[in-house]
């Protein structure tokens, strides 16, 4: 068969209606995302290769409506709505995957969707001629050729290759690699994950396909996919996309004395009580360039509450051991307006951002289905029943289990937005300024900011 992979345009302006908009626009639909490759995709063709003549178009990455695209010739087609071994917040809405659909069985080609919409809500999705319900690659074979309808949830027990051979790497270069590395331009950037699955249960997250389970490459076929990446396609930087890359110390020592041959830059994602001085020694070694932790609120009582499980001292001691290793640059999330919210507990978050030197973003927590936050807000009465499309849900974001109105919360993200990039545009004419004397620098940087 001619299978055609195809990850949609998610058109932000196109898809929520103008009204909705200024309500998303702290909510990870609004929040900037990396046009990374879509790895879910990768191996999908990797389960397909040499059974089935496969492609993949990108048109999230080259920002092609989905009118332009060409379904003809296809004998099948395969959706997603958002992809999800990026395990960023998806967006809310999923007229691009239902209009890609549409148009694709109008040209002829049998239908495919799946993605963390399609999980929670598989029976929005009945114009597709087969619905994937959990990880795809596992039955993707029996989607392409069995009689349609629903079909799983299956969970992997062993994660197959990916096969990065169906993208086109000169799409990923200098613009992808300055949004990942903080204005940093290292190059065609290449994704990989040598784990998949999460074993936490924090409230806040949306979880529809990263089941608890703790799936690894062996360090061979993770050998085998830096290869491929950088040898073969030419990247010369690394995303991992692993919720948690330094989840067992072994494997991390292991993985960095893998990486540190190729000599790349790299970003990874983690949780602060599991990196410690010997990890954060070993990753700036190995090539690590940034390291991205869940840090969510300065509040413990807030941290108690959504069950994540870590404290404010870990949070310390994480951002501090990992600075002394050399490594440049240290992100830190926080999500703003969680239940008991108030505007002492956000400038506490937000002040003990500074204290450590951590950038400090507006991020609203989203009532995604099927969290703590989506049950409150049925407690409360102001959820009902939503299917896959949950952009009425964007107005609550912020409201549910504090006393914000929704558009207090959008003035109070407002202002904190502009006073935070007044600051840093206040913290680079330091910099400037005070170029020759790092100490200067360090001591006029702490007193004004």
């Amino acid at each position: 068969m001619k299978v055609l992979l195809f990850n949609p345009y998610r058109d932000v302006d196109r898809y929520i209606p103008a009204d909705l908009r200024p309500y998303a626009r702290f909510t990870p639909t609004e929040l900037s995302s990396y046009n990374l490759i879509p790895l879910d995709m990768a191996y999908i063709a990797g389960v397909l290769k040499g059974k089935h003549e496969v492609r993949c178009i990108d048109a999230h990455v080259t920002l092609t409506p989905v009118e332009a695209v060409d379904f003809n010739g296809y004998d099948a087609v395969v959706v997603n709505t958002a992809p999800h071994s990026h395990f960023r917040c998806c967006q809310t809405f999923v007229g691009h995957a239902l209009e890609a659909v549409k148009l694709a069985k109008k040209a002829g080609a049998r239908t495919i969707i799946y993605g963390p919409h399609v999980t929670i809500a598989p029976e929005d999705f009945g114009e597709a001629d087969c619905v994937i319900v959990g990880e795809p690659e596992g039955v993707i074979e029996e989607a392409l050729t069995g009689p349609g309808g629903t079909i799983g949830p299956l969970t992997l027990p062993k994660l197959p290759m990916p096969d990065y051979s169906v993208f086109d790497f000169s799409l990923y270069s200098s613009a992808t690699s300055l949004q990942v590395f903080e204005n940093q331009d290292f190059g065609k950037i290449g994704v990989i994950s040598y784990s998949r699955g999460c074993p936490f249960s924090c409230g806040f997250c949306f979880r529809a396909l990263a089941p608890k389970k703790i799936r690894k490459h062996t360090i061979a076929e993770v050998e085998a996919m830096l290869h491929e990446l950088i040898d073969v396609q030419g990247c010369t930087c690394l995303f991992w996309e692993d919720l948690t890359f330094t989840l067992e110390k072994d494997w991390t020592f292991d993985l960095c004395d893998l990486i540190k041959r190729w000599k790349v830059p790299y970003v990874i994602q983690t949780r602060v009580e599991r990196i410690d001085a010997d990890i954060a020694r070993a990753l700036a070694e190995s090539g690590c360039y940034k390291v991205e932790m869940g840090v969510e609120s300065g509040v413990e009582e807030i941290l108690k509450r959504f069950n994540k499980r870590i404290t404010w001292n870990e949070v310390v001691k994480a951002v501090q051991v990992t600075k002394d290793a050399g490594i440049p640059r240290v992100i830190a999330f926080a999500g703003l307006f969680a239940p008991g919210e108030t505007m002492e507990t956000i400038e506490e978050t937000r002040r003990k951002f500074h204290d450590l030197g951590l950038r400090f973003y507006c991020n609203i927590w989203f009532p995604y289905p099927n969290t703590m936050l989506y049950k409150i807000g049925i407690e409360e009465g102001k959820i009902g029943r939503t299917g896959g499309d949950w952009n009425e849900l964007l107005p609550l974001a912020g409201t549910i289990g504090t006393q914000f109105t929704a558009e207090e919360v959008r003035q109070i993200c407002n202002d904190i937005d502009r006073q935070e990039q007044n600051r840093q545009r206040l913290r680079k004419v330091i910099e400037k300024v005070t170029k020759p004397f790092k100490f200067a620098s360090n001591i006029l940087t702490e007193l004004i900011l």
